[in-house]
């Protein structure tokens, strides 16, 4: 569809900004150990990259839609995927309509779990929410905690169970209470 297009068109087409971006990077701004891709130390011995459970499961629904749903939201996801893989972070990105959901081993296997409301309820209908401790929720326009009687984006159970910090904007300065990730923007060349 479309929308797989264009984000990989997106991530694809600033491949050469994002590592221009990275390599201008002082080593100390890198989340690792002296520039090398960040690490963590796998179950039984040895060491990996960092994983990241990639689970855009709102903008799942409307793959294959033959119409443009939100190009902001799909800016936002092909942005995170590409930012982690610059910083050396292995992206899994849940494959879409494969194997359903993701399964508590899935969240298990995962260093860090990045889904949005969409996948909150999902696993939360089948029992088996992404952990708290250690996931994000895209929501492009954020939320103040305010809203409460509404079954969907309402501060209920199970979006109760995540910190407010832990919901990442597209717009900044929407609420203090949440993380502005917003999108990258590419600046025009320098004359040669």
């Amino acid at each position: 569809g479309i929308q797989v297009a264009y984000m990989q068109e997106r991530m694809c087409g600033r491949m050469e900004a994002w590592l221009t971006a990275l390599a201008e990077l002082p080593l100390s701004a890198l989340p690792s150990n002296g520039g090398t891709a960040a690490r963590r130390i796998r179950p039984g011995g040895g060491s990996g990259p960092l994983r990241a459970l990639v689970w855009p499961y709102a903008a799942y629904k409307h793959f294959g839609v033959e119409r443009v749903w939100s190009l902001g939201e799909y800016s936002q996801w092909a942005d995170l995927c590409a930012a982690l893989a610059t910083l050396g972070v292995e992206v899994v990105l849940w494959p879409w309509k494969r194997r359903g959901l993701p399964k508590q081993r899935d969240f298990d296997e995962a260093d860090v779990v990045f889904t949005d409301y969409d996948g909150i309820h999902g696993s939360w209908r089948k029992t088996v929410l992404p952990p708290p401790d250690k996931t994000w929720i895209l929501d492009t326009f954020g939320t103040d905690g305010t809203v409460v009687n509404h079954d969907f984006f309402g501060r209920k159970p199970p979006l109760t169970n995540y910190p407010l910090h832990r919901f990442l904007t597209f717009v900044p300065g929407y609420s203090s209470r949440n993380t502005f990730l917003g999108v990258a923007v590419v600046g025009p060349s320098a004359p040669a």
